[in-house]
């Protein structure tokens, strides 16, 4: 088997040491534990929400100059709900977006308030099949 790299670090990531994006994702965290009911699902579940968090915050390091940090923070927050309350299940992908979506909205930070259509965006981005706007 081979060796697997193992880099970052989620208390790192959430808590913005490296100062890659606006504020930290702390209370997006805490929504997360205290309110997502899909945790211990068998795949859309904490560890790939924040699997997911960890890709598009190396993402964030790779495009560092061509995204603001506030460009950076709502890619992040998207990340993080991409899954939010996900069912689990082969429900149509749709259901599962527009319940990460109510649950952005229930839980949306103030400071990310002006930006939530934004976030919203990234995560109808994540529908699969993708297909682009017409």
């Amino acid at each position: 088997m081979s060796e697997v790299e193992v880099r970052g670090s989620l208390p790192q990531i959430v808590r913005n040491d490296q100062d890659l994006y606006e504020g930290d994702l702390t209370h997006y965290l805490k929504v997360i534990f205290n309110h997502a009911i899909n945790l211990n699902n068998p795949y859309h579940n904490f560890r790939h929400m924040f699997h997911v968090l960890w890709l598009c915050h190396e993402a964030c390091k790779f495009y560092a100059d061509g995204l603001t940090k506030r460009d950076k923070r709502n890619l992040l927050i998207a990340a993080v709900f991409h899954d939010f309350d996900h069912l689990g299940n082969s429900s149509p992908d749709q259901i599962n977006i527009d319940r990460a979506i109510a649950g952005l909205q229930a839980h949306v930070a103030e400071e990310d308030v002006p930006h939530l259509a934004t976030i919203e965006a990234l995560i109808q981005a994540t529908h699969y099949p993708f297909s682009s706007p017409r």
